[in-house]
This record gives structure tokens, sequence and C-alpha cells, in this order.
């Protein structure tokens, strides 16, 4: 087994941008369909119908097509999510070990919207080869971390760390730990129940036993490190080398043997090298992974194989279907269909609630299980998303009148009071056209928060902080209270890690407004953060 290596910034890049299997070969060229007709079986045969009546003249051929379109949304998580592993395998050296972002993003960060102030960590566990595993974590002497854990369907598992939440002991009141002992957990593979282990191991881990819904689980944890603070990013380090996952009786190590993956995953590799990666090969794919990793709930399972075989496919047939020319052409036509009502959610930006002076507040990562369309355009979009328990993430590419950001002109952020975080809050800006940090610059600044250096609180308690292109004047706002901006458009990324109080993630809370003092209203492209 290979020793651990630093997270490439490419992986970062794929697990970041949630970047989903699809080729261009299966670009679709129609205009983006309306979101609402989406949302529902009658609006997408409507959709179908509309789009190809050439080919769908028969009613059962528009259905079929209707179908696909549906089985693609409903299977986007699971492709999002799982076909990512596989796009990193040239990067990683397989399954069950850690891998370490050793240094936080800076000017060398390819990643696409990246948190300065935070470092990943993370381990694909295949618990169908492993069983079950015991992650454990060291004492983080009052750093913030948090572990989240994500199954194959790109659903949130758990989160283990600094996770705020209703406290059951206060009567249900919103808390936030004011620490985090050190912690080990056991975690079962599907269908594995606690009653099955011997029973010193279940007194062992009373308490601390979960079962894991599919056999491929992505273990994400966040370690917060402070850019401004000298040996901060060391400290943080060592943390992260505390992380462990090993099978369950064997010694804690940090990278144990690596165990082949599962036959599913397997097929798919092969399956991607050796495809034309059509638009029906999408949905094969979908076919072939919900039968390793099948659905945890039966009735939910069961919808989703009525809608393959409606759209033509056999579910057990997995990624081995054989369609005829015709069918082909009907589910190529739904899973494109399905592909562009999934663009139409995200470009429609209606997957965040939008507050006051322009920002947006992406909401939670925990769906309505038949809310497809947006769990898909999630999924695409914000793959790797906090749980709004632990982080609220508000953006904006516009100034309070509504005019793109730009370096062209300088704003004002006035906050009359700290942001409700527990943690941490910061302030991040963003390169519009790239979703880069905004580097070189003179103070080799990304982000301001409150262990920024110097600075300056007005009378009141108020800060201000000045967004410009260009350093402010002298006898103009303080230096130290200075983002430095791009020359172009922008976007700005508030983060409140620890939510003070449960409302702040669903609308209680509303950034200031970013005023515009100086320059043109400027015109560009506004941009989606990714947590």
């Amino acid at each position: 087994m290979p020793a651990r290596r630093l997270l490439a910034p490419l992986l970062l890049l794929l697990l970041l941008a949630a970047a989903a299997f699809t080729a261009p070969a299966v670009a679709s060229a129609a205009a983006l369909p309306d979101v609402e007709s989406c949302s529902t079986p009658e609006g997408l045969l409507a959709l179908a119908r509309a789009r190809h009546p050439e080919l769908l003249a028969a009613d059962r051929d528009a259905e079929a097509a209707a179908a696909a379109a549906r089985a693609l949304i409903q299977g986007e998580p699971l492709l999002a999510l799982v076909v990512a592993k596989n796009q990193m395998a040239a990067w990683t050296p397989g399954w069950n070990a850690w891998f370490h972002q050793a240094r936080l993003a800076g000017t060398a960060a390819t990643e696409w919207w990246p948190n300065p102030r935070m470092l990943y960590s993370l381990d694909w566990l295949d618990l169908e080869d492993a069983g079950p595993t015991v992650f454990s974590f060291g004492d983080s002497a009052g750093r913030f971390f948090v572990a989240q854990a994500i199954d194959a369907w790109a659903n949130n598992v758990f989160e283990l760390g600094f996770a705020c939440g209703p406290d059951a002991a206060a009567g249900g009141a919103w808390s936030c730990p004011a620490g985090v002992p050190p912690g080990d957990w056991l975690l079962l593979p599907p269908g594995r129940k606690a009653r099955s282990l011997p029973a010193d191991v279940r007194a062992q881990y009373e308490g601390r036993t979960l079962e894991m819904p599919t056999a491929a689980v992505l273990l994400m944890v966040r370690t917060l490190a402070d850019p401004d603070r000298a040996g901060d990013e060391a400290a943080a380090r060592e943390l992260q080398q505390t992380y462990e996952a090993s099978p369950l009786g064997t010694p804690k190590t940090k990278a144990y043997a690596d165990h082949a993956h599962s036959d599913a995953l397997k097929l798919l590799a092969r399956y991607q090298r050796n495809s034309t990666s059509g638009a029906p090969a999408l949905l094969a794919a979908a076919a072939g992974l919900s039968r390793a990793f099948p659905l945890r709930d039966k009735a939910e399972a069961r919808a989703f194989k009525k809608l393959l075989r409606a759209a033509g496919l056999r579910p057990g047939r997995g990624f081995d279907q054989r369609l005829s020319p015709r069918d082909e052409g009907l589910v190529g036509a739904g899973v494109l269909l399905g592909m562009d009502c999934i663009d139409a959610k995200i470009a429609a930006a209606s997957i965040g609630l939008d507050l006051p002076g322009g920002w947006s507040l992406t909401e939670a990562a925990s769906l309505n299980a038949s809310d497809y369309l947006s769990r898909a355009a999630r999924a695409k979009s914000l793959l790797l998303q906090l749980p709004p328990n632990v982080q609220a993430y508000f953006s904006t590419a516009t100034d309070a009148d509504g005019a793109p950001l730009s370096g062209a002109a300088a704003y004002d952020v006035r906050f009359p009071a700290p942001p409700p975080a527990v943690y941490l809050w910061s302030l991040t800006i963003y390169d519009a056209t790239t979703g880069k940090l905004v580097l070189p610059n003179a103070l080799n600044r990304t982000s301001i928060a409150p262990t920024t250096p110097g600075l300056e609180r007005g009378p009141d308690g108020s800060l201000t902080l000045t967004v410009s292109a260009a350093p402010p004047e002298a006898g103009g706002p303080p230096l130290s209270n200075w983002l430095p901006a791009p020359p172009g458009p922008f976007v700005l990324a508030l983060r409140l890690i620890g939510p003070a109080a449960a409302d702040v993630a669903t609308g209680g809370y509303h950034p200031p407004p970013v005023v515009r003092l100086t320059g043109a209203s400027g015109s560009g492209d506004g941009g989606n953060g990714a947590p």
C-alpha cells in the first residue's frame, strides 16, 4: 500500500466542483426546459412529446422517453458520486486509505471556489470487503473539525465533530459543542446489525455504532486552519494525522491493505473505457450501479426499477443493456431531457434561497426524498455540501442595487454586529469567471475573518470592509479592512461555521448589503459558489 499522499489539486477540483459523469457526445443542443415542467411526470411527458414529435409519435414511445428522463434525474446523485471515485483512480492509490490536503488553498490552487481556511481529508471506504470499520479521531484541543459521511447516492449520512443541533438534555434548545473529545465510531456495512456483533464489541461501541446505507462511503473531514496565524496550519496537519479508519479487530493504522473494490465498480471502470458514452449509456450505468448500491428505502428502490423498465431497460441486466436502435433513440432522447432539466434547475438558481441585497443562501443538503430534481441539481453542483447545522453558506455576485460586482468599482460591506457564527465567520472573494481565489494581490489576502490582524471597528462595534481592486487611498478606509478584488467580475461568499441559531441557515439571518461607492455599475457574469 502506498504511503499517505498529499491530496492532488485536481482531486479537490473534482470533489468541490462535483463534476458528474457526462460526455461531450451526449451534450444537448436544445434550449433548457422550464423547471416547473421538469418537476412533474406530466410535465416531462409533455416536454418529451414537444421535443421529438417525429420520434415519439406513439404514446408508448413518449412515455418511455419521459420515464428515461425521470430515471436519469433520480439516478444522477449515484452517478455523480460513484463515478467521481473512478475518475480519481489515476491520482489515488485506491480504497480504504487516507488522503490529506496538506496546504491551504493559495496561489497554486486549482480548486473551484475553495475555502482558504480549511484543510480537507478524505477516505473512500469499501465496507463490502473491509467489513465493520472503526473511524476514530484524536483530541482537537478546541480546533474546529467535522467529519461528514456520504453514501453512494450522495446522501449525507452523519456528521461528527463540531456539529450544532438540538440538545435533548436541554429540552431541544439549539447547542454547539465547546469541545469534542477523542472518539471511536463503528461503521457497519448495509444490513449488518449491531446485535450480530460479539457482546464485548457491542458494549465497547454502545451508542457509537452506525449502519451505513451503502457499501461505498466517502468520509470527508474538514479541519480549520488560520492562514494569518503562524504555525496554525502545521497544528491543523497534526490533527489530520489522528484521523483513522481501520477494519474492526485490526490495530489502528494510518493506511491499511487496499481491499479490492466491489465488482460493480470494476465493471464501471471497464464499461467507461469501452463505451462510446452515448446518452443511453448513462442510464445503463445508473442501472448497473443501483444493483451494487441499492437504495435503503424499498419503496424508492422499487419505483426506480419501475422507471427503468418503463424506459425499456432491464434492471436485472445492470450495465449489460442490449437495446434495439429504436429503443436507444427513445432512451437517449429521455436522458438528454433529464440532463437538461437538471441544468435548468441549476441555471434557475432555485437550489438556493434568495435574500435581500442580492445574497443567496444555499439551502439544506437534506431534502425531501421525493424532490428528485433538487437532489440531482444539488449532487451535480454542490456534491459535498455541508449540512446547515455545521455551516451556513451565503454568496452574491451583485451589489445592493442589483448590478454585477466588478473590480471597476469599490464597495463597502458593513456588519453592524458580528455574523451569528459560533466558531468562525469569513468573507471570501472569488474571480467570477474562473472560480479561483484572487491571487496574487498586495496583501496576499483572499478572505477576512475575525482573526484577521489589525481589523478596525467603529465606535459602535461595527465592522466595515472595503472591497476593491486598488488599495484604499491614504486617509481613506483602513488597509487592514481591505479585501482585494480582481479587475473584472467577482463573487463574495460568506461562511458561518457553527450557526448560532437554528434559523440562521433557513433565512433567519440576512448578510449586509454590498454598497457600491465608486465606479460604473459595470457588467459581467455572476457565479455560484460551492461550499
